[in-house]
């Protein structure tokens, strides 16, 4: 029996290790639900082999110290499983609680209030814990029932709000709160020798641990599908319906009013598609939209909004009109030196029409008409241009 605690134990502490390589947001109560896992089946396999009844109440305490908080660490792991926001007193309480569990539970051999009476039968090659329970006993049962209540709410209000991906996750996560508790009460009502709670805790947080995996795969792959969509597929910018939202968004509350708007357009696109073939054209957006990501910051809005036509947003420019006309001139240049087919020696310019927005822009649309009305003037200006709008 003590070799089967000792294999139990060991993938146990296996899991512990699966759970740091494979668990790429490193969720902290993910891993110390399976530290607790480990304590508890390391505190049987301790007990298994005690040579006295002070060693085996020791490892009793060790495992208990694994039993108490486990029930905690997988309320916490099923509330992130189910978008669940804890209010912010609730981990205090029920630590403090779990606390005052455990101080019960580890009394044995201080206090005759868990058991009564304790002895150790090692009749049978391996030893086992002879208990009288004592009157704090059921505090544990108690204790237990609530957690088990706590996380089957928890699983059925996720359900009804539609926060779990699938029935089937629904369906590991009911058997994942109700296996060892199941187990609990079965060892209370049959003898047994062997603690089947060793198995069920290992099998309590695989499916907790599948559950969670196969979630934040979801979620992963719910992330790239929304961001593919955001994107154009040419230039990896953020496409037109993108790029409106988010500077819409930023003049509608107010946070955008100190902004500037740049709509670049790249200038004779026609013609190079028409002379040189659409490649060619398709290489030359790119490469202008590769000069504006260069030139312009993270935190800038940028995004092509239609064929030719790129958007800047800048929320804030610390200098004045002059410095980034300045500025802009730089980028224009930077893009004419640009060499986009080495065999014909082309080179593409770009015209820039400019809005500062104001209290009178507080929507996108209004907004962009006096860019493209200074792009406009640009474009007719010679190209190659940059111009504000007044």
């Amino acid at each position: 029996m003590s070799a089967v605690y000792g294999i139990i134990t060991i993938i146990s502490f296996i899991l512990i290790g699966i759970c740091l390589l494979v668990d790429k947001n490193k969720n902290r109560y993910l891993l110390l639900m399976f530290i607790s896992v480990a304590l508890a089946n390391l505190g049987y396999f301790l007990i298994s082999i005690a040579p006295s009844l002070t060693f085996a109440l020791n490892a009793n305490r060790l495992s208990y110290l694994g039993q108490v908080f486990l029930p905690y660490f997988l309320m916490m792991m099923l509330l992130t499983i189910c978008k669940i926001d804890p209010p912010k007193w609730l981990n205090p309480m029920l630590i403090t609680i779990g606390t005052v569990v455990l101080l019960i539970a580890a009394s044995p051999g201080i206090l005759p209030v868990y058991y009564k009476t304790a002895e150790i039968d090692r009749s049978e090659g391996f030893t086992k814990i002879i208990r009288e329970y004592g009157i704090l006993h059921k505090i544990y049962l108690v204790y237990l029932i609530f957690y088990v209540v706590a996380q089957l709410s928890a699983v059925i209000y996720a359900i009804y709000k539609k926060r779990i991906v699938s029935h089937l996750h629904a369906i590991f996560l009911f058997s994942a709160t109700l296996c060892n508790i199941s187990i609990w009460l079965a060892e209370k009502f049959f003898s047994r020798d062997f603690e089947l709670l060793s198995v069920s805790y290992i099998i309590t947080g695989l499916f907790i641990f599948l559950v969670y995996e196969i979630i934040q795969q979801y979620e992963a792959l719910k992330l790239e599908e929304k961001h593919r969509a955001m994107r154009d597929s040419m230039t990896g910018l953020l496409n037109s319906g993108a790029v409106q939202h988010k500077i819409d968004d930023m003049l509608v509350s107010g946070r955008g009013l100190s902004g500037v708007m740049l709509v670049i357009d790249v200038d004779n696109l026609k013609a190079i598609n028409d002379r040189f073939g659409h490649q060619t054209g398709t290489t030359a957006l790119c490469s202008v939209s590769d000069g504006l990501k260069k030139a312009f910051q993270t935190t800038d809005i940028l995004g092509r909004y239609g064929g030719d036509e790129f958007i800047v947003f800048l929320e804030e420019f610390d200098g004045g009109r002059e410095q980034l006309a300045e500025k802009l001139q730089g980028i224009l240049q930077e893009i004419a030196s640009l060499k986009i087919a080495e065999q014909n020696d082309l080179k593409v310019t770009c015209s820039i029409g400019v809005a500062f927005a104001t209290e009178e822009t507080r929507q996108f649309e209004t907004l962009f008409m006096r860019a493209d009305k200074a792009l406009y003037q640009a474009k007719h200006s010679g190209k190659n241009a940059c111009l504000f709008y007044e």
